[in-house]
C-alpha cells in the first residue's frame, strides 16, 4: 500500500463509467443506471443492482458495538495509518489487526480491536461474532426535503425552460467565440442574429399599460394578480433586458465596426475572390487616425502578393530545387496558389498573416497593414485563450504532482502553452552547457 499509487479492481471500473458520461446530461438515478450497464460491452456488461432503502445498514452502530480500539498495538505503540504498508486479517483471529510499516521480512504489528482504550481490558467473555447483526438504516422511505421539493415548483420549472430556450441561442455563439479558427466577421453576424433572436422573445403583446404615477400622489400602482404575468413581468423579462443589455454593452457599434475591419485581415478572406466593400476600415482609421484610401491600396497589393507567396520556403528549404520531370510543374497558377493558403492549420487567424509578413521580410512595404495587424493581434475579442490556461494548469498540476515548486510549474505551463514557438535546440544546449 503506497499512498497516491494504490490500485483496487474497481478502479478500471469507474474509469469505464467516467469516460461513457462524458458530454452527456444525466439527471436521475434511471438514467445513471442505464448508463452504467451499457458503458462496457466486452467481455460482458456490467450488472446494475437497483437498491431500496432496506438495502442499507447502520455501520457506525455496528463499529461502536465491536471495535474498541484502532489507535494502539498491543505493545502501546501508536498506529500511523497512512505509513502502513500491509495490512493482514486472519479468519482465526477476528478480533486481531495484524500490520507493517514496511514489506521486509520483519514481523507484524498487532492491533486488539476489543482492547478498551481507556481501561486497557478486553471484554470479560470471549465476544460472540455470530450475534454481530448489523441494523437497518432506515425503517422506510426517505420524504423529499423542501429543497428538493421546489424543484417541483412551476416558478422553477419555467425559469429552467426559460434558461434553456436562451442557452439554445447563446449557446452556439459561445463556442464560435472559443474557437481558435475564430472568423470574426462570421462571428459578428451571427452575434447580431442572436441579438435579434432574443430580441423577439422580448413581446409586448397583451401587456397592459401602466400609467406612471404624478407628483403628488400617495396611491401604488395596481398589483398584477395572474401569476403568470407576474412571472412575466418580474422574471422573464427582466432576464432578457439583462441578457441583451449585457451584449450591447460588450459588442456596442463601435467595437463591431472594428472587429468588421479585423476580419478582412485574416487569410480566410483573402481567399476569397470577391471586391473590397466601399466602407473598407473605415472606423479603425477614423479611431487611429489612418487614411483609408492607403489603407484600402496596401489591402489590395497584399492580397495579390500573398497568393503568390511560397508559403514552405519562408519556414524552410525544399528537399529537391530541381523535380525528376516536367510533369510536376504543370500546374495553373490558381492551383499553386489555393494549395499554398491551404498549407495553413489556421485559417481564420492573424497570427498566420503576421509570421508571413515578418517572414518574408515585407512589413515595411505595408506598413499600415502590418500595424494594424499587430493592433489587432493585442485586442482581446474573447477570453478563450487564458481560460485555456487554467485548463493546462489543471493537467500539469494534477493530485499526483500537488508537491511541485513554483518556478517549475512557471515553466511547464509556458512550453505547454506557447508550444506553436519554434525553438533553436542548438541555442538551448548553449545555455544549458554554460
Amino acid at each position: 500500500m503506497e499512498s497516491g499509487h494504490s490500485y483496487l479492481e474497481c478502479d478500471s471500473m469507474h474509469a469505464t463509467i467516467e469516460r461513457k458520461s462524458k458530454h452527456k446530461n444525466i439527471y436521475t438515478t434511471r438514467e445513471w443506471a442505464f448508463l452504467i450497464s451499457t458503458a462496457r460491452l466486452n467481455p460482458k456488461p456490467y450488472q446494475v443492482n437497483v437498491m431500496s432503502y432496506d438495502d442499507f445498514y447502520d455501520l457506525k452502530d455496528l463499529v461502536g458495538r465491536s471495535v474498541k480500539n484502532v489507535s494502539t498495538t498491543v505493545t502501546n505503540q501508536k498506529v500511523n495509518w497512512i505509513q502502513i504498508k500491509w495490512i493482514k486479517v486472519e479468519k482465526s483471529k477476528p478480533q486481531t489487526i495484524q500490520l507493517k510499516y514496511n514489506l521486509d521480512d520483519s514481523q507484524f504489528l498487532e492491533i486488539d480491536i476489543a482492547l478498551d482504550k481507556k481501561t486497557r481490558l478486553q471484554h470479560k467473555d470471549p465476544f460472540d461474532w455470530s450475534t454481530l447483526v448489523p441494523k437497518q438504516l432506515y425503517e422506510k422511505k426517505l420524504s423529499i426535503s423542501a429543497e428538493k421539493k421546489r424543484f417541483d415548483s412551476s416558478r422553477f420549472i419555467l425559469t429552467a425552460f426559460m434558461f434553456k430556450h436562451l442557452f439554445d441561442i447563446l449557446g452556439p455563439l459561445s463556442k464560435l467565440f472559443q474557437g481558435r479558427d475564430l472568423d470574426i466577421l462570421a462571428a459578428v453576424n451571427y452575434l447580431k442574429k442572436a441579438e435579434n433572436n432574443i430580441s423577439n422573445l422580448r413581446s409586448f403583446r397583451n401587456r397592459k399599460k401602466i400609467d406612471a404615477r404624478q407628483f403628488g400622489e400617495i396611491t401604488f400602482d395596481e398589483t398584477i394578480e395572474n401569476p403568470v404575468q407576474y412571472f412575466k413581468v418580474s422574471v422573464y423579462f427582466v432576464t432578457i433586458d439583462i441578457i441583451l443589455q449585457q451584449i450591447r454593452d460588450k459588442f456596442n457599434q463601435n467595437s463591431v465596426s472594428v472587429m468588421k475591419n479585423i476580419g478582412l485581415l485574416s487569410l480566410k478572406r483573402m481567399k476569397e475572390k470577391t471586391n473590397l466593400p466601399q466602407d473598407a476600415f473605415k472606423m479603425i482609421c477614423n479611431v487611429h487616425g489612418l487614411n483609408q484610401e492607403i489603407i484600402k491600396n496596401e489591402y489590395i497589393m497584399f492580397k495579390e502578393i500573398v497568393k503568390d507567396l511560397d508559403v514552405n520556403l519562408l519556414s524552410k528549404l525544399p528537399e529537391k530545387i530541381h523535380t525528376d520531370s516536367d510533369e510536376d510543374n504543370i500546374h495553373s497558377d490558381d492551383e499553386e496558389s489555393d494549395g499554398e493558403i491551404d498549407n495553413y492549420k489556421n485559417m481564420a487567424s492573424l497570427i498566420n498573416i503576421f509570421e508571413t509578413m515578418n517572414n518574408a521580410n515585407i512589413k515595411a512595404k505595408f506598413e499600415n497593414i502590418y500595424n494594424i495587424i499587430k493592433l489587432s493581434l493585442i485586442l482581446p475579442t474573447s477570453s478563450c485563450t487564458v481560460e485555456r490556461s487554467f485548463s493546462k494548469l489543471k493537467i500539469i498540476k494534477t493530485r499526483l504532482h500537488s508537491t511541485m515548486e513554483q518556478t517549475r510549474l512557471e515553466n511547464l505551463m509556458l512550453i505547454s502553452c506557447e508550444h506553436d514557438i519554434n525553438i533553436d535546440t542548438n541555442k538551448v544546449i548553449i545555455v544549458f552547457y554554460t
